[in-house]
């Protein structure tokens, strides 16, 4: 059985097994980092503008602000009608970018007004300044995504700005604060409300922004305890969460079926079960918070296992982040697309640029060895005929599926680049060697951010790669096929026989050397040696010798040999060419000139 406690520390071999050498604090098992407590901020900025001093500036000075429009009567001649507008911002700064806001409650206080009348709260689309805003020099407001409310006659207003807080937090629209206006501006009639401001006497009917928010659970480590064969029910996963909303967790296990484990729903601890992978959900007690889903992957020890890692939604985050071609599309989420792809690269001309972000919510043990990682995507309606050649970049920061839009886009590297041909028909299924991102991830598991999915080339011309989302049906959405093994020492405690033929079986090469034995029935003068050769999956000779010991390539000594059972040690890290991860075969010769045969994976 294969332990390995992943935290922090240093790998440490003893007889029979790896495993890491922790020092844990209390504060280090602590499940969950307290959530921060209701945040109260008051405005930092507010002032307001007039149309009948277009070019004055109020300065922000005074213990009021006004929104609606004024109709003043003048003795002896006719009334004077004007609108007033009012700029009002909070400084948000504290707030972590990650954050998922759960509440935001805007509140004002009336000092007066007159008349019923509908305030239109706009996010302001330029910075601006008290000393110099005015009616003629006011910041342009996005005319999208606004709230509209109607202003009670009573003297508090509250708003609900929570989907705007959440999107300044997260960087999809910058926070340059409200433009406040009537919901009419025309006529003769006074429509207006007065609200104190933050120069206003009383603290408590200032402007007041009441936001609750969490940092999202994550998984900060875990100790995984593979299972010591591949039909054998004894492995165990004991993750370490960070974060999340507080409250009561409940905790539930599934695995690949989907099937709900029974487990205790108090503790986030799996153990008795075979290889494959196991989806964790918690839930929180707390309204208005989202289940947190991570999975995660056990091997078999002395045993390559296949496992197909094709969860569905809740383990896997993607969206399209729509070009930047039609202003209200960079700031649109488009996360849960089902009825299109939400691996969509699109391009219709300049300067639209659609791009993709995919995440496997997935922890990889260290020390579990990946033989196989294949992507697979299936097409859908790849109707154009253009070059459309894509790529896969690795992902540097965070994002979340339902927030993240092309305005915010995460931070992106090329070290790790695969290239993807260009579509060959509509609905082409591709299969993509991720193999050097998951080497990457899992030692740098708390760093798993994905995928950017993007076009090689954005040049103005109609190119596209489309796919099935993972909030499709099982049979179309992306999936990972994986082979991976887990291997001590304990596996290789005697060397492997040579066949007479090639089956299913192989060896394994562990730091770098190929035990194996053959029996050699006839007796031989002490000069022999083996005849050998080592290839590779296109058969390719890597190194080889003859009877009398010449080498094709002169890496490693000659192997002599004897009568009865023969057992030779070959150091395959010292043969040119090797690649690690990839399997081979030694073909033996013995006194007879019969052959023997003995396939073998160089692990490490």
């Amino acid at each position: 059985m294969r332990n390995t406690l992943i935290l922090c520390g240093f790998i440490k071999r003893s007889a029979g097994f790896a495993f890491m050498v922790l020092i844990i604090t209390s504060e280090a098992l602590k499940a969950q980092t307290p959530p921060p407590s209701p945040l109260t901020l008051y405005s930092n900025k507010v002032t307001y503008l007039s149309s009948n001093t277009p070019t004055t500036p109020i300065g922000g000075t005074g213990t009021t602000f006004f929104v609606g429009r004024e109709s003043t009567f003048v003795f002896g001649g006719p009334s004077i009608n004007f609108n007033y507008r009012s700029l009002l911002q909070f400084n948000l700064a504290d707030i972590h970018p990650s954050a998922i806001i759960t509440s935001a409650t805007l509140t004002l206080t009336r000092s007066g007004g007159v008349n019923p009348m509908q305030i239109i709260f706009a996010r302001a689309a330029t910075a601006w300044a008290e000393s110099t805003a005015t009616w003629n020099n006011q910041p342009a407001y996005q005319s999208t995504d606004e709230i509209s409310i109607t202003a009670p006659t009573t003297s508090i207003l509250t708003v609900d700005v929570k989907s705007h807080i959440q999107k300044m937090v997260s960087g999809v629209y910058i926070n340059n604060g409200w433009v406040l206006r009537g919901s009419t501006e025309s006529g003769t009639t006074g429509v207006n409300r007065h609200y104190y401001s933050d120069h206003y006497s009383v603290a408590a009917s200032r402007p007041r922004l009441d936001i609750t928010y969490y940092i999202p659970m994550s998984v900060a480590s875990a100790a995984i305890t593979h299972s010591s064969g591949s039909s054998i029910s004894d492995g165990s996963i004991s993750p370490i969460l960070a974060n999340g909303p507080g409250g009561t967790y409940t905790y539930r296990w599934y695995n690949s079926a989907g099937t709900l484990l029974s487990t205790s729903a108090s503790t986030p601890n799996l153990s008795n079960v075979s290889s494959g992978w196991y989806g964790l959900q918690v839930t929180s007690s707390v309204a208005g918070t989202d289940p947190f889903y991570y999975a995660f992957l056990i091997g078999a020890n002395c045993s390559e296992v296949p496992i197909e890692f094709n969860p569905g939604p809740n383990y896997i985050d993607d969206a399209v982040l729509s070009g930047p071609s039609f202003s209200t599309q960079a700031y649109d989420n488009y996360g849960t697309e089902s009825s299109e792809s939400a691996l969509d690269m699109v391009f219709f001309g300049s300067p639209t640029e659609n791009r993709t972000l995919i995440r496997f919510r997935l922890w990889v043990d260290p020390l579990l060895d990946i033989t196989e990682s294949e992507f697979v995507l299936k097409g859908f309606d790849n109707s154009n005929s253009r070059s459309n050649v894509a790529r896969l970049k690795r992902v540097t920061t965070n994002w979340h599926e339902n927030i993240v839009t092309h305005s915010s886009m995460p931070g992106s590297s090329s070290d790790i680049l695969v290239n993807i041909p260009e579509m060959t028909s509509m609905t082409e299924t591709k299969s993509i060697n991720i193999i050097d991102f998951w080497e990457y991830w899992k030692q740098n598991n708390t760093s798993n951010y994905g995928f950017l999915f993007e076009l090689q080339l954005y040049n103005g011309i109609h190119a596209a790669q489309r796919y099935h989302s993972s909030d499709v049906a099982a049979g179309n959405r992306p999936k990972i096929n994986f082979k991976v093994g887990i291997y001590s020492s304990e596996c290789f405690s005697s060397y492997s026989a040579a066949k007479r033929k090639l089956d299913g079986g192989y060896s394994v090469v562990v730091d770098g050397k190929l035990k194996f034995t053959m029996n050699e029935e006839y007796q031989l003068s002490a000069s022999k040696y083996l005849p050998f050769k080592i290839y590779d999956k296109n058969q390719v000779i890597m190194e080889g010798s003859d009877i009398s010991g010449v080498m094709l390539n002169g890496s490693i000594p000659p192997l002599p040999l004897r009568f009865n059972d023969n057992r030779w040690e070959i150091n395959i890290s010292s043969i040119p060419g090797m690649i690690v991860g990839e399997y081979y075969t030694l073909e033996l010769l013995n006194s007879k000139g019969e052959k023997r045969y003995l396939r073998f994976l160089y692990n490490s």
